[in-house]
């Protein structure tokens, strides 16, 4: 009955059982054609630390170490086979012989020879006429419609990607409509090693695939891909650099130090004498956010707003929803909350930085990356992506002998967490910008460039930019800044045509960017900050703070300016920024037909506040407030000191990032760390 099992699925079940049986990880002398459980993983300071604390050290013939998570994940992965290897077994032997019995019963020899071996023959395109979702050892798989083309293993970003069903669905969907593909979702835990979050999602990967084998449908004829979304496509490019695989796609790639990805000032590390009571509150935190606690938690929140609902509908039903369910969906969220208690007890010990960290990542791309084929895809708006980097790093290969692999930036309207469902952030554009994502992929998966080509010519480009422009100016007019109420339609148009407008922002979208390409269409950061010098008025905006200025009452809000001095910005010092507003009292306005200009501004006031400026990034500012002044206008009065500004930060490094989306000589677009959108219009 095990004779036709491949040679992947053998290897499964007997790395499994050697764990089971000894407790020790296996290694193997070479690389399998596929990938493998146990290849030069990971980090050694992880890995012997994580060994010790087993009391035993792994190593392989050649002195590698292997990382005692691996032995641990395959103890799981061995608990699972242990359980099913035998029901599959027995599954196909009932097969073959009730198919036998049937080809006896026909009497000839050849009929018997094909009934025996129905199960073995049958066509993948006969067993399924739609998508189908099935759970495989632990993971959910995507099957399509018809014959697969390929396997995609997808994962997904921090915290999301530990419930990539709630967050990655219609994404997953399509994707793997688009490309016709066996679409593995493989879950983890976010944490500190990322080496150690690979190794998870690995193990996870071959043990869906060896399960779908011994139900007869194996897939390890087809090419392999990678498919990775913000912390995901890290995991997917240390997985690919393991092992080559037929590609990657890198969605939001993000590999931030820990002080600007955590968007909150953090303490210094613990000193050594305190250390104790670091390790008992980083126990504490991993055990409240245990995840059968949350899932009870969650369960009983939910029956408890199912009540409280029923008792205010006053007569109306409670719902009919069964006890499992709820349940069910309570164990499929737990995961997302109990992260969180392991992350905060690293804090608390004093982990301050990511494993490995870009410049280890880009040292192992150079010293044996293989895939041939990366697709990168960046979002317009998105302030955290770094694909600008992985683009660096994949271009820096091959040489005379050996070939540089195939590398393609695809640009997309939209931010950093475009690929998630709908259902988790209402978005009236996710549905097309997905199945524009998913098709992109899918030209790249079969061979093809991304982009659409039709949108490469540069005069095709600068024509849609234009009337981008004006529309975006038709719409923002008579909004009053975004001050006035106006209708959900008309915002979401307004918004809509923004995104689209930052996504032409590098010309020679529909073509692969080539380093040439960057350096002459795109803004460094020199030639950034001379597009930012001059004065610009606020057009609209749907910051808060902005928006809060028309509820002050008996005040009108004035002219709400930006500017930026002349200034040397290639000296290394901060750019010099002053954002001023004009606030005047109520119909003050109607004055300016009747008297004097100094007269009618009488009563009004001018506040401004002076920021410093750093490019951190192509497109990206730290804006640090110093200082302001009140002016008095139409007084001569002279300018009176604010007081001292509160210490604003969005980030751990005491700045608020705001990245420049788009600009040029006559628009600018700008967004703050929290998703606020400034428009701009250049007045000089």
């Amino acid at each position: 009955a095990t004779g036709d099992l491949s040679p992947y699925i053998f290897r499964a079940v007997t790395m499994a059982a050697f764990v089971h049986c000894s407790g020790n990880a296996p290694v193997f002398a070479a690389q399998p054609p596929r990938l493998s459980l146990v290849g030069p993983v990971a980090h050694s300071q992880a890995s012997s630390s994580r060994s010790s604390r087993h009391g035993q050290q792994h190593r392989s013939g050649g002195g590698v170490e292997a990382p005692a998570a691996l032995a641990a994940s395959a103890s799981a992965l061995a608990a699972q086979c242990s359980r099913r290897v035998a029901q599959r077994i027995r599954r196909r032997a009932s097969k073959l012989e009730t198919a036998s019995e049937q080809g006896q019963k026909g009497g000839s020899a050849p009929k018997r020879k094909a009934a025996a071996t129905a199960v073995k023959e049958e066509e993948p395109e006969n067993l399924r006429r739609q998508r189908e979702w099935q759970e495989v050892a632990g993971n959910d798989v995507c099957l399509p419609a018809g014959k697969p083309k390929a396997v995609i293993h997808f994962v997904g970003g921090a915290f999301a990607g530990a419930t990539p069903q709630l967050f990655y669905r219609g994404f997953v969907e399509r994707l793997c409509e688009e490309c016709s593909a066996v679409v593995v979702v493989t879950a983890y835990k976010t944490q500190f090693n990322h080496d150690l979050a690979a190794a998870e999602a690995n193990v996870a990967l071959e043990a869906s695939l060896a399960e779908l084998a011994l139900d007869g449908e194996d897939f390890s004829n087809l090419p392999l891909w990678g498919v990775g979304h913000s912390l995901g496509a890290v995991i997917t490019l240390l997985l690919a650099n393991r092992q080559p695989r037929a590609g990657c796609v890198l969605i939001s790639v993000n590999q931030l130090p820990v002080t600007e990805a955590i968007p909150v000032p953090l303490p210094p590390p613990p000193p050594d004498s305190v250390k104790p009571v670091a390790d008992w509150i980083r126990q504490r935190a991993v055990d409240a956010f245990e995840e059968e606690r949350i899932a009870k938690g969650l369960e009983s929140a939910g029956k408890a707003f199912q009540a409280a609902s029923s008792r205010l509908g006053r007569g109306v039903s409670a719902s009919s929803e069964p006890s499992g369910a709820r349940s069910d969906r309570a164990k499929k969220a737990a995961p997302l909350f109990s992260q969180i208690g392991p992350v905060l007890g690293d804090l608390a010990t004093g982990t301050r930085s990511f494993s490995p960290d870009k410049a280890a990542i880009a040292r192992r791309i150079r010293e044996s990356h293989k895939t041939k084929r990366t697709l990168l895809v960046q979002f317009a708006n998105d302030s955290i992506d770094e694909s600008e980097w992985a683009l660096d790093v994949l271009e820096s290969l091959g040489d005379e002998e050996t070939p540089k692999p195939v590398v393609e930036l695809l640009r997309l309207p939209g931010g950093h967490v475009e690929p998630l469902d709908s259902g988790v952030l209402q978005r009236p554009t996710w549905e097309p910008r997905t199945t524009r994502l998913a098709a992109s992929i899918g030209r790249f998966v079969a061979g093809e460039a991304a982009a659409v080509p039709a949108s490469s010519s540069k005069g095709s480009v600068e024509g849609e930019r234009t009337a981008l422009k004006d529309r975006i100016l038709r719409l923002a007019s008579g909004t009053n800044r975004g001050l006035t109420a106006d209708s959900p339609e008309r915002r979401a148009g307004l918004l809509s045509s923004i995104e689209d407008l930052e996504a032409l922002a590098l010309p020679g979208r529909g073509a692969p960017l080539t380093q040439r390409d960057r350096e002459e269409d795109s803004l460094d950061e020199n030639s950034l900050l001379d597009a930012l010098v001059g004065n610009w008025k606020l057009l609209w905006a749907t910051s808060p703070d902005v928006l809060l200025l028309a509820a002050l009452p008996l005040v009108d809000c004035g002219e709400i300016r930006q500017d930026v001095p002349p200034q040397d910005v290639r000296s290394g010092e901060p750019l010099e920024v002053l954002n001023s507003v004009v606030l005047s009292p109520r119909g003050v306005g109607l004055l300016g037909s009747v008297l004097p200009q100094p007269l009618a501004n009488l009563g009004s006031v001018k506040t401004t506040v002076k920021a410093l400026a750093k490019p951190k990034s192509s497109g990206a500012l730290s804006i640090r407030f110093v200082g302001g002044t009140f002016t008095v206008l139409g007084t001569g009065l002279p300018d009176f000191p604010l007081p001292s500004l509160p210490s604003v930060s969005a980030t751990s490094n005491g700045g608020i990032n705001l990245l420049t989306t788009y600009i040029d000589d006559e628009l600018r677009v700008a967004r703050s760390p929290l998703g606020d959108v400034f428009v701009l219009l250049r007045t000089d």
